[in-house]
């Protein structure tokens, strides 16, 4: 939370010095406080210092995509003003991963076989749905990541779907296990 003073402090000394400590800015599809452009003036500054693998320390996480309805826009239309956004602040080609972070913390929660109460257990089954149906909140088809990972990351598509695990295949589709795969490369 950039409105925490200690948070804030460490901010600063992570991108203040030539820290090679991966970022992840976690933002939703609604943006622009000032102390998000605050904020995005120190990383675009922090980015510009050391080239290609500094930039690439930095994974802008946009969550909360799939509560998003229809008249707010599909994926593609939300991550281009998001990447206009970043570029109005000095971001140019950020590394953007589109996700639904609540959701794959429940589907995870469920099939480690942890107790959940009704309504997350109604909720998560509407999103599995939602999110298998919808080809729009297929995220990690949206995710900068390298071929080879989403070829790894297809590949579990494919196991998923056919082991009819509709529940795993809903999991991919959140992006976590995108912007996953992109912190182990870092």
């Amino acid at each position: 939370n950039s409105r925490d003073p200690e948070h804030r402090k460490v901010q600063s000394e992570f991108l203040g010095k030539s820290s090679k400590s991966l970022v992840l800015y976690i933002m939703t599809g609604e943006f622009g406080t000032d102390d998000d452009n605050t904020l995005l003036k120190r990383v675009a500054e922090s980015m510009a210092v050391g080239g290609k693998q500094s930039k690439d320390r930095f994974i802008f996480v946009v969550n909360k995509l799939d509560d998003r309805k229809k008249e707010d826009g599909d994926t593609e239309y939300t991550l281009e003003r998001v990447r206009s956004y970043l570029k109005t602040h000095g971001i140019a080609n950020p590394n953007l991963f589109p996700a639904a972070a609540l959701p794959a913390l429940n589907l995870r929660l469920l099939a480690s076989g942890t107790k959940v109460d009704e309504d997350t257990m109604d909720e998560t089954e509407m999103k599995v749905r939602k999110l298998n149906r919808n080809e729009t909140l297929h995220f990690e088809t949206y995710a900068s990541l390298p071929s080879s990972i989403r070829g790894d990351i297809d590949q579990q598509l494919t196991e998923a779907k056919e082991n009819e695990n509709a529940g795993y295949e809903a999991l991919i589709h959140t992006g976590i296990t995108s912007v996953e795969a992109a912190v182990r490369q870092y």
